[in-house]
């Protein structure tokens, strides 16, 4: 544990004309843990309450607020106990100009007063409604996919050093600087994404020498994010293997039903045909009889269409090469019963 010691003044109201030196040893504990009950943009003459709590039962907790780096002012509060430890409330406010800044807290016991904890992580308070407000627009449109990515403009005729973005009054942990537009205003973009979530968006000015000042916040932006985006390339896809499934389902049933009913030879078959435009391979079922291959009603509901035409001319082509053969196979059985005869 790294314990260093710091020279502290300290004014008292009784004896206003005097300073008090002493020396305060930091790091004899872990640190406590710091929260703002609030978010940390707080408007000009609001409240807000700072929690400190530790796992450590202390008797006193010590609320800091820094500028530039040192110690400003200093709190104390005793401490509140509980069965997970020890806490302080430190309400800061009606907060002006002078409060903003970065707060930590610390733990310290009764009986060693200058011997303190480790600093708590950081808070930074900022305070709003100082300037005029920016104004906030989306350069993408009204309405982001989810996982899509959003760009936001904001944008004011102040010139600002900073601008800063905020969702839900919580502030981006970066802020952008301003670029100086042809119509002398003054502009930055936010690049965000991929967007997931839907929000309430706003964007604050602030000046480079005091960074924890901020402007009136933009008028809120909410930003609708919808489901995923599907090409229509891909509608139409899967559309259309859904048509098929259900066409071979409704033909296979066809075939099932009539099965028994059709004379003996008759069966259902698949035919191939190929796609005149693109050719691709595709399959369908079709009735064989002795006599002729043919489409069940679902199908000759397109006789029409280039595609029946095609996949006709195909089936024509197999019967009449079923034709043949058969030709052919009754022919070879003439000769050899004329050859048997010969004999």
């Amino acid at each position: 544990m790294l314990i260093h010691f710091k020279i502290q003044n300290i004014i008292y109201p009784e004896d206003f004309d005097q300073v008090h030196t002493f020396f305060l040893f930091l790091g004899i504990y872990r640190k406590p843990f710091l929260l703002a009950l609030q978010p940390p943009l707080v408007d000009l003459g609001e409240k807000v309450t700072l929690e400190c709590r530790s796992e450590i039962m202390f008797d006193t907790f010590i609320l800091t607020s820094h500028k530039t780096g040192t110690i400003k002012d200093s709190f104390e509060l005793s401490a509140e106990y509980h069965p997970g430890g020890s806490q302080a409330n430190f309400s800061v406010g009606p907060v002006t100009p002078d409060d903003a800044g970065t707060y930590t807290c610390y733990g310290s016991y009764n009986h060693s007063p200058y011997e303190w904890s480790e600093s708590s992580d950081p808070i930074d308070i900022k305070i709003t409604g100082l300037y005029k407000k920016p104004s906030l627009s989306s350069l993408m449109g009204p309405v982001v996919m989810s996982g899509e990515n959003m760009t936001l403009s904001c944008v004011s005729d102040l010139q600002f050093d900073m601008f800063h973005l905020s969702r839900k009054g919580v502030p981006k942990e970066y802020g952008l600087p301003s670029i100086l537009n042809h119509n002398r205003t003054f502009q930055a973009n936010f690049h965000l994404g991929p967007v997931v979530q839907a929000g309430y968006y706003r964007c604050y000015g602030s000046f480079r020498n005091s960074s924890h000042l901020w402007s009136t916040p933009s008028d809120p932006l909410y930003l609708p994010v919808t489901g995923k985006r599907t090409s229509y390339i891909s509608h139409i896809l899967l559309s259309f293997y859904m048509m098929v499934f259900l066409l071979i389902f409704l033909i296979h049933s066809w075939c099932h039903a009539k099965r028994n009913v059709y004379e003996e030879g008759n069966e259902c078959v698949w035919s191939s045909f190929t796609w005149p435009r693109t050719g691709t391979l595709m399959w369908v079922f079709a009735e064989r009889t002795a006599e002729s291959l043919f489409f069940p009603s679902a199908l000759r509901a397109v006789t029409k269409s280039p595609l029946y035409i095609h996949i006709q001319s195909r089936l024509i082509s197999r019967r009449r090469f079923y034709e043949r053969e058969s030709t052919k196979e009754r022919t070879r059985s003439i000769e050899q019963e004329r050859d048997g005869a010969g004999k």
